[in-house]
């Protein structure tokens, strides 16, 4: 266990906080982990650093090594896999870092790492600008940026990673260096998709497209029965898809226990071409309900497609398919009613699009040659659902 010598020196180091379990705070920050049932959530770090610049990064990183404690990072939001725990160490939580600074003339932004996608969307917007955003909107910027990343637009626009022009970055042994084409070249195409391994990264600069406010968007639902039909149909019409066009297909359950499934349909083009793929994905059949409408990519942007990041037991896995193998369908139905929590779901993304034309070298990315991505969501309400959910989603 840390001292209250060594706590109070890193403290003297820096110009941001740190927050030890004694801070009233410290059990609400980051991803906790439960410890018998709901009511009992603690976080395992020792300490939480909530630095003020990329300097008190740096220092935070050098006392770590100093004292031979881990590290992990939580960013803006947190990621579903609670990849920002760690046991007895040091917590760099970059949440109150919320600068975003956008260049309207040139279309670019430079933002901390500690901005969520609303935060990010609602400034950018502001000058028609936007790039491929998480479809959470309350997740970090970072996470996804340096994952690669897909969403409503990475059909038309690629992943988030193919948006990064520069970055700041804290590495490991305690420097702190700029990231760009002109300066550690071979960091930025690592950052690209693979930046996780290499530091701390404290902001990023994205180049953005101009995207209109004006989208189509909303989602038509099926009875489950009828998923193998709309998958059916939806494969013969896909080929022909617009790059403007992006659909993810949700299997769940609805608020009696039923089996549904929901095609999210979202356009972001001209809104008379978009209603014309609109009616032609429903053509097979008429839907239970359609929420297909004019509105705008903020408004769009705000919902979760894939449920708030608050889920207590969580277990997601993914799996990119460049077709659905013989009973696929079956499969989903069948595990769905075997989901232990109505919470549990399983989501199909189409891909394609400019991801099929993206250069192999400018990236850690490779090729996205896969036809659709799987996302296996075991979600669960409470501490004691964890197992069942981690179990069910092992399973799918």
């Amino acid at each position: 266990m840390l001292k209250r010598k060594q706590i109070q020196r890193l403290q003297s180091n820096i110009g941001g906080r740190v927050l030890t379990p004694d801070d009233a705070s410290f059990h609400a920050i980051g991803p906790v982990r439960a410890s018998g049932n709901a009511e009992q959530l603690h976080q395992t770090a020792q300490i939480i650093v909530r630095p003020y610049d990329g300097e008190d990064v740096v220092a935070s990183l050098r006392f770590a090594q100093e004292v031979n404690i881990d590290v992990a990072v939580i960013g803006g939001g947190g990621h579903p896999a609670k990849l920002a725990a760690v046991d007895d160490g040091l917590l760099l939580d970059m949440s109150t870092q919320k600068s975003i600074q956008v260049n309207p003339m040139d279309q670019w932004a430079i933002t901390q790492t500690g901005v969520t996608w609303r935060e990010f969307d609602q400034v950018t917007q502001a000058f028609g600008l936007a790039c491929t955003g998480a479809s959470v909107p309350d997740v970090g910027i970072a996470g996804q940026t340096l994952s690669g990343g897909i969403g409503w637009l990475h059909r038309s626009q690629g992943l988030t990673c193919d948006h990064v022009i520069s970055a700041e970055l804290a590495t490991a042994d305690g420097a702190l260096i700029n990231v760009s084409e002109e300066e550690n070249p071979e960091l930025l195409w690592a950052l690209r998709g693979a930046g996780r391994h290499f530091g701390v990264v404290t902001s990023i600069a994205y180049q953005l497209p101009s995207l209109s406010p004006e989208v189509l968007g909303g989602y038509v639902t099926y009875p489950l029965d009828k998923l193998g039909d709309l998958a059916a149909h939806h494969r013969a019409l896909s080929g022909d898809f617009p790059e403007t066009l992006s659909t993810w297909l949700i299997a769940g359950r609805d608020q009696t226990g039923g089996g549904v499934c929901h095609l999210a349909i979202f356009y972001a083009g001209n809104p008379d071409d978009g209603e014309t793929w609109h009616r032609n994905l429903i053509s097979f059949s008429p839907p239970i309900a359609d929420t297909v409408k004019l509105t705008t990519y903020l408004a769009w942007q705000g919902h979760s497609a894939l449920g708030p990041v608050s889920a207590v037991a969580r277990c997601w896995h993914a799996v990119d398919l460049e077709t659905f193998p013989s009973g696929t369908v079956e499969l989903v139905q069948s595990s769905l009613s075997d989901a232990p929590t109505p919470d549990c779901r399983i989501c199909v993304i189409h891909l394609g699009g400019v991801l099929l034309q993206r250069a192999d070298e400018l990236s850690a990315v490779g090729p996205v040659q896969a036809e659709n991505r799987i996302i296996i969501l075991g979600d669960g309400q409470a501490a004691e659902e964890a197992d069942l959910c981690i179990n069910w989603a092992d399973q799918v």
